[in-house]
């Protein structure tokens, strides 16, 4: 006669698999995340040198941000629309951890208290000469944001910028206005954004 397992010994497997699969999904589901981090990221850099692009060819002004055209109501041209003919392809646009349809990276706008004289908000980084950024490399230009057309820091914490901290590892990714991309930490951007800083000031 074959001896089957007792009713003991497989609750004592099933146990032994549950105890496997609550420490080893956790790590899957991290593995995962660092992918689409990674992809979101190369994402980023790619928007990073097409804004590079666009402003090389038109008389070194960076871009006009997604809900805010660049100039009057005659030219209604959004950041994600400029930026087509070096991309060519709306699908980089969306964080690959966004799950949701539509724009899930935040042009950078902030209260500089500026006019730039042309959209008529006196806190955008955008639609400016190249030459008006003293610190291009440590200005935020692009944001993984909450799906918000824009992210942007007034006082205290930023505006629409991703903080869950099931989404990139518990950070986000950043494309700065000299076209290079980086992963930073949520502590990292709101301890930055806890007074002025280069990080959301071009002047500062």
């Amino acid at each position: 006669m074959r001896k089957g397992f007792t009713l003991i010994e497989l609750l004592v497997v099933i146990a032994i698999i549950a105890i496997l699969a609550a420490i080893l999904f956790p790590v899957f589901a991290r593995a995962r995340e660092k992918a689409r981090q990674t992809s979101c990221l190369s994402n980023l850099k790619e928007i990073g040198l097409a804004a590079k692009m666009y402003e090389g060819d038109y008389d070194e002004m960076t871009l006009s941000y997604q809900s805010h055209p660049a100039a009057t109501s005659d030219y209604e041209w959004r950041s994600d629309e400029v930026i087509q003919p070096y991309l060519k392809n709306w699908q980089i646009l969306t964080c690959p951890s966004h799950d949701t349809t539509g724009y899930s990276y935040g042009t950078n706008i902030t209260d500089c208290g500026v006019s730039n004289g042309t959209t008529g908000h006196n806190y955008l980084m955008c639609y400016r000469k190249v030459a008006w950024f003293r610190y291009p490399a440590e200005t935020a230009s692009f944001l993984d944001s909450t799906g918000s057309a824009y992210v942007r820091r007034n006082t205290g914490e930023p505006d629409n910028v991703q903080y869950e901290t099931d989404r990139h590892n518990g950070g986000c990714n950043v494309c700065y206005f000299d076209g290079h991309a980086k992963w930073q930490s949520v502590d990292y951007i709101r301890g930055e954004a806890s007074g002025t800083s280069r990080f959301w000031h071009a002047h500062d």
